[in-house]
């Protein structure tokens, strides 16, 4: 299933190479870009790994940062580069911040939930990565949900918010569900396109916003 993941995170890396360095290419697209890249790192190693112990990795390992980071990029993307452009802290706003705040709770009380009840991995190790997946779910689903502002930055990008909101949500069940069984295929599969196809829609909203 890892193969599978990897396999996204290859098309992406080889995307992101060809598009995120070139002249005049937004710093959002830029983060985005190493999201991804963080990803690939951390399945490859994960890969790596069950082809040298096939009896299976145990405590924390390099790949955690794979998954912390991706998703740290994907938070500050929202956080460093977007949100304040399309939010202005009014109260006229303070709905939509309060829906992406229930969803991300929700998130959070479930999948934690899972991890502590029915989570058979590193159950704090599982926790380290749900806290930015967490925090990307609240942005993820608020960009969603937002009203488009003068610029439009928000119309352009919700399809990609849409995709790194499903992302996070996948990334959330993985945590806490049983990493067999076709339930585990269906999601890797589902990951895998999602981070195959990520950064070809940011680039298209992103081009959108820009013109």
């Amino acid at each position: 299933m890892i193969s599978l993941e990897l396999a996204g995170a290859s098309v992406a890396l080889l995307y992101g190479l060809c598009t995120a360095f070139r002249k005049h290419t937004p710093l959002y697209y830029k983060i985005v870009f190493f999201a991804m890249a963080s990803c690939f790192l951390g399945l490859g190693y994960c890969a790596l790994a069950q082809l040298l112990w096939p009896q299976g990795l145990q405590g924390f390992h390099v790949g955690y940062f794979g998954s912390v980071g991706m998703y740290f990029f994907l938070y500050s993307s929202y956080y460093g580069a977007i949100n304040s452009l399309a939010d202005d802290g009014t109260r006229r706003f303070r709905l939509y911040r309060a829906a992406a705040f229930f969803v991300a709770a929700l998130t959070a009380v479930l999948a934690g939930t899972g991890i502590w009840v029915l989570g058979t991995g590193e159950r704090l190790l599982s926790t380290l990565v749900l806290v930015p997946v967490v925090a990307t779910v609240y942005f993820s689903v608020k960009h969603l949900i937002f009203p488009d502002v003068e610029m439009g930055i928000i119309a352009a990008m919700r399809p990609f918010n849409a995709m790194v909101a499903a992302l996070c949500m996948l990334q959330a069940a993985n945590l806490c569900l049983p990493a067999a069984g076709a339930g585990a295929w269906v999601r890797a599969v589902c990951m895998a396109v999602l981070l195959a196809a990520c950064l070809p829609v940011a680039r298209k909203g992103v081009q959108r916003w820009f013109m």
